[in-house]
């Protein structure tokens, strides 16, 4: 891994495990809130997949080293991720989603993999050339997750 600017990148990847274990619980618990068993299956998938991202941002934590709490980095473009991560990504959970609607479920999972997208973009400039490979696969993945969104609201419009 490499480390620049004195980027924090234990700090950023935390934020991106805690995303990705938020969308975990997000789509399981949307899966447990559907009657129709083709809903309940994509949610489920999606919960998965959100779970198996989450393995690799642990064996990138496992990797990193770096945290240091007494010195935190003084970066203009690690702030930049860091305030995305909690204004943008994390702020949207703050929304109040009727349980079971599958409108409010979909608008929200479509906000949320969009913003994982662009951080995700952001974030693999600091991993080595191996990490930043299988980050690109996630972001591929998380952009099929938003196409399977997005074409599942259309067909509930």
């Amino acid at each position: 891994m490499k480390i620049e600017k004195e980027l924090n990148l234990t700090e950023l990847l935390n934020l991106a495990l805690a995303l990705e274990q938020r969308g975990e619980k997000f789509y399981k618990e949307s899966a447990a809130s559907q009657t129709k068993a083709e809903i309940k299956q994509i949610f489920s998938e999606l919960a998965k997949q959100e779970n198996v991202h989450s393995s690799f941002f642990l064996k990138l934590l496992e990797k990193e080293k770096s945290y240091d709490p007494e010195n935190p980095p003084s970066d203009d473009y690690y702030e930049y991720l860091y305030q995305y991560a909690n204004i943008s990504l994390f702020k949207i959970k703050e929304k109040k989603l009727e349980k079971g609607n599958i409108h409010d479920i979909l608008n929200y999972a479509i906000d949320v993999e969009l913003y994982s997208i662009l951080y995700y973009f952001e974030l693999q400039k600091y991993l080595d050339s191996i990490d930043h490979e299988i980050l690109q696969s996630i972001i591929l993945e998380e952009k099929s997750h938003y196409n399977k969104l997005v074409n599942l609201l259309k067909e509930y419009e």
